[in-house]
């Protein structure tokens, strides 16, 4: 995720990339999050599931990269 966001690592930013690529701010702001919290803290915080963080940071990933 760092790789794709280089040094766009503001939410607005990520907001930007995941609504250029088609995505919804539930992204954005997972990705956010995961920038620097653990895949259970950030279930934690949205109140879902680790696996749908996983699933949303996958998803992130497979849209934006080589692009």
């Amino acid at each position: 995720v760092v790789d794709i966001l280089g040094d766009r690592l503001s939410e607005e930013e990520i907001e930007k990339i995941c609504i250029q690529h088609g995505m919804n701010t539930k992204i954005s702001e997972t990705v956010y999050l995961y920038l620097t919290n653990s895949k259970d803290d950030v279930a934690d915080i949205l109140g879902v599931e680790g696996t749908t963080v996983i699933r949303r940071v996958k998803k992130f990933i497979e849209k934006t990269a080589n692009r």
